[in-house]
């Protein structure tokens, strides 16, 4: 053996094991490196669990394109549409959500808005606590969200009144939902804004979740279908704020 060959040899040994480790350390990981094998099973469990999207926090709703503002999100639905959770956008906000809202309905689509109860007391002074928020605030602005929904239904013709109910909710959740179309397996989609304990509502973060025979997706359903079902009717006398 010459020694080039053998020079070749021992270098070529070398380059084999640098290869062999750069790609064992790919696939494995390293370090804050996830790793080819951790990112397909993250992948994998996404898709048997149904989620298709993650917002790390508020911002970046309007940053996916196929996400788009709250109005715009809520817009697409087909069929039906329902809202779990604290009370709605208030203040300017509301203009906007309340307009998407009568036209969902005015276009014969079903909607259902499923709100806190601003008279259960113990439930809003823990949720505030939860939330970071005054209680009296909080109070208000679900008073103030209901009485501009109930306003709307007033205003509707009677044969579209059918298509808008309001409710009111007694569960500590700790996060609030859209749910698209949940009637249709494949095209329905959820929306869940998950709030985090002491801190503000803007450092929530969002999952999307599609296909109803996903296994989250499921879960999620039967849950927000569970306390809509529950909630009891928001019926009163109009307030003009």
């Amino acid at each position: 053996m010459t020694i080039a060959n053998l020079v070749c040899g021992i270098v070529g040994s070398i380059v084999a094991t640098i290869i062999i480790t750069v790609v064992t350390k790919v696939y494995l990981g390293i370090s804050n490196y996830r790793g080819l094998k951790g990112s397909i099973r993250l992948l994998r469990d996404c898709y048997e669990g149904g989620i298709v999207n993650v917002f790390p926090c508020r911002k970046t709703y309007v940053q996916h394109k196929d996400h788009g503002t709250e109005t715009q999100y809520i817009s697409r639905s087909s069929n039906k549409l329902l809202y779990v959770g604290y009370w709605l956008a208030h203040g300017t906000e509301m203009g906007n959500i309340k307009q998407t809202i009568q036209k969902l309905i005015f276009d014969g689509k079903d909607v259902e808005l499923v709100l806190l109860n601003p008279d259960n007391v113990a439930l809003l002074v823990e949720i505030a606590d939860y939330m970071q928020i005054d209680y009296n605030e909080m109070k208000q602005r679900i008073n103030t969200c209901l009485s501009k929904m109930f306003k709307l239904k007033c205003d509707l013709p009677s044969e579209l009144k059918e298509h808008f109910h309001i409710k009111i909710h007694n569960v500590p959740i700790n996060a609030s939902a859209f749910l698209i179309d949940y009637d249709s397996e494949k095209e329905m989609c959820i929306l869940v804004d998950y709030k985090i304990y002491n801190q503000e509502r803007e450092k929530s973060y969002g999952i999307e979740f599609r296909d109803r025979s996903k296994i989250m997706t499921k879960s999620l359903r039967e849950s927000y279908l569970k306390i809509a079902s529950r909630a009891k009717t928001y019926e009163t006398e109009f307030t003009d704020y």
